[in-house]
């Protein structure tokens, strides 16, 4: 479905590998790629690893492979959407369905569960988005209904909810948006990052990990839960938030006149922005590496 990229003629793709911690190589980060049609749309970052959308509407892949993460199947044919687990991806096809690959088993004995972070559920309906984080990943179906798969040690895979408009898998952790803007969280509440605030009042974007964080539809970021670092002390010159994106230690926003905005761990590379970015679109923060896309394509990790 085209009406999901706005085409530009010619658009170079430049990935500044500014990785902030370990990388397991086995699948080289691209390099200053360009062609007539290279617009890339969405970005997803995990732990060592990285997604996109190109201009094809094909999901790309870098980092480390040893799992096969990045090996992209040949059958996939054109997504809409790209998520990052651990050492899995998870695409949704422009067909409404969910596919993944890669993946391991080697925590499943001491979790003492079945966990398959590639085994998606049967879902008879139409997907409309997905998220995943480390080891589980859940989907909205067009009735708004909630279906989760892999990890669930502390109830981060939630089924049977119903009236969701946006769900976000964080680490041991899962928080969604209602049909009302309010949030519900599951999961590992070992910081208090799945208890939401009473006086959240309505919001567009969540975000969560070891913390919370919101953007409110007034443009403000509230957030919540885990706090080593300062992440919890948000800036006051972020200006009208759009997106709001959690790392393990820090916290990324963008505004309306994309700029980005990093706080929280100044021991890491991670809050460290490129000299040249600028009008950013989206963001993607995870645990070692933080990504953006401008609004012509180009990215920067």
């Amino acid at each position: 479905m085209k009406k999901y990229l706005a085409r530009l003629t010619v658009v170079s793709i430049a990935v500044l590998a500014l990785i902030a911690g370990p990388v397991g190589a086995s699948s080289a980060v691209p390099q200053n790629q360009s062609s007539n049609e290279s617009l890339v749309n969405q970005i997803a970052s995990g732990q060592s690893h990285a997604c996109v959308i190109d201009a094809n509407e094909h999901a790309v892949c870098w980092g480390d492979n040893t799992y096969g993460q990045t090996t992209v199947p040949a059958d996939l044919g054109e997504v809409r959407q790209v998520t990052v687990g651990g050492y899995f991806s998870c695409a949704l096809k422009v067909t409404g369905v969910v596919k993944c690959w890669g993946g391991y088993t080697r925590w499943k004995q001491n979790y003492r569960q079945d966990i398959n972070e590639i085994r998606v559920p049967e879902i008879n309906e139409e997907v409309t988005a997905i998220s995943s984080d480390f080891w589980n990943s859940c989907a909205i179906g067009l009735s708004g209904a909630l279906y989760c798969w892999g990890g669930n040690q502390y109830g981060e895979s939630p089924n049977g909810v119903s009236g969701i408009k946006q769900v976000e898998v964080g680490f041991l952790t899962t928080c969604a948006i209602t049909t009302a803007d309010t949030v519900q969280c599951w999961g590992n509440n070992d910081s208090g990052q799945t208890i939401v605030p009473s006086n959240l009042g309505q919001v567009k974007q969540v975000a969560t990990g070891v913390r919370t964080c919101v953007v409110t539809t007034s443009g403000e970021v509230k957030c919540w839960g885990r706090n080593y670092y300062g992440e919890l002390t948000i800036p006051n010159d972020l200006g009208f938030v759009t997106q709001v994106s959690v790392g393990e230690r820090n916290v990324c926003a963008l505004n309306t006149q994309g700029i980005v905005k990093c706080w929280g761990d100044t021991g890491t590379r991670i809050n460290i922005l490129p000299g040249d970015i600028s009008s950013v679109k989206e963001i993607s923060t995870a645990v070692w590496i933080s990504c953006a896309i401008s609004v012509i394509g180009k990215v920067w990790c």
